[in-house]
């Protein structure tokens, strides 16, 4: 399996989130797994700027040409893609909301009605699952984490991949493994 982590923490990586993904990553590689690492404050990662190169100029590639586009190389080759964020304001870091925005090079612009909404056209045949790891704010509520979660739920199907969980605060990496395992 091959396992893409996205750190997406704002403004910066907590040490601690280094070290727990560090821990993370070593399990992977000893189960026989594959993965890699993008430490989103660590990286140039412009917004979107909705110029629609990614669909008319150049399909299926980002006009901005920054680091995103070694996330969205890897993306594809994933099985798995695990975002790792924290909810700064009661939702997913600014971080972790731009690097999806940055994935739609991945989808057609043309639009088609599944269940009854709207979504993009796949341009490929196939796409990872996702998840996510959400490290709660102590202010943060019930409502902040359901919505989170609603909404990478939803990145999921217009995405047009399975979601497989949502951790939060898990205590250890190998929690977050088993998660993996047995979802």
């Amino acid at each position: 399996m091959e396992i893409t982590i996205i750190i997406g923490f704002s403004p910066e990586t907590p040490a601690e989130i280094e070290v727990f993904c560090a821990k993370f990553e070593k399990i992977v590689i000893a189960s026989g797994h594959q993965t890699v690492v993008f430490n989103l404050a660590k990286m140039h990662i412009k917004p979107c700027s909705g110029c629609w190169s990614c669909w008319v100029k150049t399909p299926g590639l980002c006009g901005t040409h920054d680091d995103a586009e070694l996330i969205l190389k890897r993306y594809l080759h994933s099985d798995l893609v695990l975002f790792f964020t924290n909810l700064p304001a009661g939702f997913i870091s600014s971080s972790t909301k731009k690097i999806i925005d940055k994935l739609i090079p991945h989808y057609h612009p043309y639009i088609f009605i599944k269940e009854g909404e709207m979504d993009h056209l796949p341009r490929y045949d196939r796409y990872p699952d996702l998840a996510s790891i959400f490290i709660q704010p102590e202010n943060a509520d019930e409502l902040d984490l359901q919505i989170s979660d609603d909404y990478m739920r939803r990145v999921a199907s217009q995405f047009h991949s399975n979601y497989k969980f949502t951790s939060i605060n898990p205590k250890t990496a190998e929690e977050v493994y088993h998660e993996i395992t047995n979802s």
